[in-house]
């Protein structure tokens, strides 16, 4: 039984699995065959468990703990808690970032990679979506942005970022959402912004209990381990906390 038909970009071929039963063996074999709109059936595979190939046309077509993604894709979702509903709030052909409720939980930040090219440019801007609204850029237009921190009165977000794609330190961002200019509260330190993950050291900024402060994570040097520092959430010099 033939099944799994991939049509060449020009539409004049077609690859596709045929599905044959060993009856001597009690087993279903799979092998790939191509047959042309001039042309009969070929076979191009003879192993027992063939599969369709897969085609790709982006860089990012596989993650790790992920596999394959072929049009799989990563977006953000609301639970209603009460009626158990759920309704997608992003969609495209990109990944959503992880992401972050404001203070007033009116907003969602989060970073993603929107543009067609995103695969080789690797730009990953912050977005904010508001309730009801498409999501827009606020920060990090042309550069690299990690998860997002709202500050304590949701004037502004902290993010782990860069504002361009080259080889440098990661910084602590506050992008003001009002269109003030972002600073980056890590500059002075010279050291890398760790905000960690699955298997990478380090932790994400998080506030004081006051809102005044931003804890977060440096590498201090090659081979030694993290330290944490402080900054105050507008402007200010790191300062150690703990190492």
């Amino acid at each position: 039984m033939p099944g799994q038909p991939a049509l060449s970009p020009d539409g004049d071929r077609c690859l596709y699995v045929l599905r044959t039963t060993d009856t001597e063996a009690d087993r279903d074999d799979h092998s790939i065959w191509l047959v042309g709109a001039r042309s009969g059936p070929r076979q191009l595979t003879r192993g027992r468990a063939d599969t369709a190939p897969i085609v790709i046309d982006r860089l990012d077509y596989q993650a790790d703990g992920a596999g394959l993604l072929r049009t799989v894709r990563l977006h953000l979702h609301m639970l209603d808690v009460t009626t158990a509903d759920t309704r997608q709030v992003t969609s495209g052909n990109w990944h959503a970032g992880t992401p972050s409720w404001s203070p007033d939980s009116t907003r969602l930040a989060f970073s993603a990679a929107t543009t067609p090219d995103a695969d080789l440019t690797l730009v990953t801007p912050v977005h904010v979506r508001e309730i009801g609204a498409e999501p827009e850029v606020v920060g990090l237009a042309n550069g690299y942005a990690g998860p997002a921190v709202w500050t304590a009165d949701g004037t502004a977000l902290l993010v782990v970022g860069a504002p361009g794609i080259q080889i440098g330190h990661m910084g602590l961002w506050r992008i003001p959402l009002d269109a003030r200019p972002s600073v980056n509260l890590a500059e002075s330190l010279d050291r890398n912004v760790m905000p960690g993950g699955p298997g990478y050291p380090g932790a994400l900024p998080q506030l004081s209990d006051d809102g005044e402060t931003v804890y977060f994570c440096v590498r201090a040097r090659p081979g030694r381990a993290d330290h944490r520092r402080a900054a105050g959430t507008e402007a200010g010099r790191p300062s150690r906390e703990q190492r």
